[in-house]
């Protein structure tokens, strides 16, 4: 009998068709890739926490902390190298020892101070991280690099805690320009005087601060105004606070009878002059006005309060703008701005120079002269109206008693001007082109103040960089900042939301994807 003959196993599979093998390899990779994506995921909460404040998430009903979108576009836009120095290491700045220092020179503050300390330094990271153009750094002013460092600016005053903005670039002509600006608390901050020996901190104006900065120090073209502040002219701080923040350089000059109009001028302002001008001096005006290049200006304010300035009235004809005596008055109810019938809502003309301003603006103001075009064509010389008044005003006359209504006034209703562009235009002599001078007339002062000026729905600050950009011979799509404050609130509430956003990224998400593996593991052991 036959034994049958064992049947031989097949040994020869390979190891890598096995099927335990298909299993651990999968369940390896599986582990790999479970470990990458918490890698990634952590990865990507630091990145996120880092990068909050460029984001600028904001969960609260107040946006003042968020950097508003034009600053963001135009910091992004920065195409040149630019360095912000900070005096004074980051530890000093927000760890309380600057808030001491400032202490000694009177800027004293109480913790929430130091909070809008706290909120600088976040702000000036974010600029860093919007834009890669950008350099951040900080200097022990105890160090001899810090000394060397201010060697640079020998003749400026430098302390701790002041900011140094600048820009290494080649012009437009190829030469090599380095350009700076300091910024000193009373930049960075909205001081309140507390005493007669402190002020205290109640605002951060740093993000105004240092976007002007960076224009200031980027920007090519910068322009040259000269303030005549004799003659019992008024004050123009808030525009001259506008312009300066649009890279226009300021000199002031105390009248034309002793000082002469320096040759780099740009512009002129004469604000609401109480006293007349001679002749002489007006002559230098116009000499001014009509040189061979041109590209020249003069603003002008009118107010209610003047007298009659024959001299300067008689050279403000001459450019086909015309102003009578007495003060505007509104006789319609419905656009009286407050009890006042002397302040007033206001009208845009259409002119190219208003064209591109904002259509639910309003544009307001109080104790208007009576003006008008005298002209619209005389010679090389175009007037143009920007501004008016409603059609239902009226001249209240100077010197009129209390008891006077609109029912007494001689003129009857009518529109007058309450903004007029003229135009002096020639070829120039030496390049063939055509360019032009400018006399720009407001009817009041009242204009420019701080109550008209800095309200966000009113566009007179819109309307006065679009004329003086114009008269400057920019392009009309020159970045403009306007002033903005930012308080502490906002910016704790941003810092919260950074915090929440790292413990979702850090701590909840890997713990939902350990569960999920865990999950997976238990249920693949069952089968």
């Amino acid at each position: 009998m036959k034994r049958n003959k064992k049947t031989k196993v097949n040994n020869t599979t390979p190891f890598y068709k096995k099927p335990g093998f298909k299993y651990s390899t999968m369940s390896t990779v599986m582990i790999a890739v479970f470990i990458v994506c918490i890698v990634l995921v952590n990865i990507l909460a630091t990145a996120l926490s880092q990068r909050i404040a460029a984001l600028n998430i904001d969960f609260t009903s107040s946006k003042s902390y968020t950097i508003t979108e034009e600053n963001k576009e135009y910091i992004k836009a920065v195409d040149k190298d630019i360095v912000i120095t900070v005096a004074g290491t980051e530890e000093f700045y927000t760890g309380g020892e600057y808030l001491e220092y400032m202490a000694s020179y009177y800027y004293y503050s109480d913790e929430t101070g130091g909070k809008y300390l706290s909120q600088t330094i976040e702000l000036l990271k974010t600029y860093e991280k919007l834009n890669d153009n950008i350099t951040l750094q900080f200097i022990d002013p105890q160090t001899p690099a810090f000394d060397e460092y201010a060697d640079t600016y020998a003749n400026e005053s430098m302390f701790y805690g002041d900011m140094i903005v600048e820009c290494t670039f080649t012009n437009s002509a190829g030469k090599e320009q380095t350009r700076h600006k300091i910024l000193y608390p009373e930049d960075l901050y909205q001081l309140e005087q507390s005493d007669s020996y402190s002020y205290t901190i109640t605002g951060s104006t740093v993000e105004t601060a240092v976007t002007s900065a960076l224009y200031y120090v980027s920007a090519e073209q910068q322009d040259n105004i000269v303030v005549i502040s004799g003659y019992g002219t008024s004050d123009i701080t808030e525009l001259e606070t506008l312009l300066k923040a649009n890279n226009y350089d300021f000199t002031t000059i105390s009248d034309l009878t002793s000082e002469d109009i320096p040759e780099e001028t740009d512009i002129i302002i004469l604000c609401a002059p109480t006293f007349d001008m001679s002749e002489d001096d007006l002559d230098k005006i116009d000499d001014f006005l009509r040189n061979d290049s041109l590209s020249k200006g003069l603003m002008y304010f009118a107010s209610g309060a003047q007298q009659d300035l024959p001299n300067l009235e008689s050279f403000l004809l001459e450019w086909g703008i015309k102003f009578e005596s007495g003060t505007v008055y509104e006789t319609d109810s419905t656009n009286h701005l407050s009890t006042s019938n002397t302040a007033m809502g206001l009208y845009t003309t259409e002119s190219e120079f208003t064209a591109d301003l904002n259509s639910s603006l309003i544009f307001i103001s109080d104790n208007l002269r009576p003006m008008s075009v005298a002209f619209e064509q005389n010679g090389k010389c175009q007037t143009e109206e920007l501004l008016t008044t409603s059609d239902t005003t009226v001249i209240r006359p100077r010197g009129v008693d209390d008891d006077w209504t609109a029912d007494d006034a001689v003129t009857n209703e009518a529109k007058y001007s309450a903004s007029i562009l003229s135009t002096y235009s020639q070829e120039d002599s030496s390049t063939g082109n055509a360019v032009s001078s400018y006399v720009f007339a407001i009817a009041s002062a009242d204009f420019i103040n701080s109550d008209y000026m800095s309200s966000s729905a009113t566009g007179n600050e819109d309307f006065m960089l679009n004329v003086t950009n114009t008269m400057a011979n920019r392009e009309t799509e020159t970045y403009t900042v306007s002033t903005k404050v930012i308080d502490t609130a906002s910016f704790t509430a941003n810092a919260t939301s950074s915090t929440v956003v790292m413990i979702v990224c850090v701590f909840v998400i890997p713990a939902i994807l350990i569960f999920l593996g865990i999950f997976v593991y238990i249920r693949r052991k069952r089968r």
